[in-house]
């Protein structure tokens, strides 16, 4: 049992008394940006890539006519 007695105090002088829980709580605030705005570029990407393939299915037969 001495184990875990030891366990917590090492828990609460390294997260609670030195505040380094702050520096975990910065850092999911950082993942979660990055994580937003590959989302957003994600969106936007796939977007212009659906557009630019919705038009070229619906121009294709004037574009094999052009051909001949």
């Amino acid at each position: 049992m001495m184990w875990l007695s030891n366990f917590i105090s090492d828990f609460k002088f390294v997260f609670l008394e030195s505040e380094r829980y702050k520096l975990i709580i910065e850092g999911l605030f950082v993942t979660l940006e990055i994580t937003l705005f590959a989302v957003l570029i994600g969106i936007a990407l796939g977007t212009v890539v659906a557009s630019i393939r919705s038009t070229y299915d619906k121009n294709i037969e004037s574009l094999k006519k052009r051909k001949i």
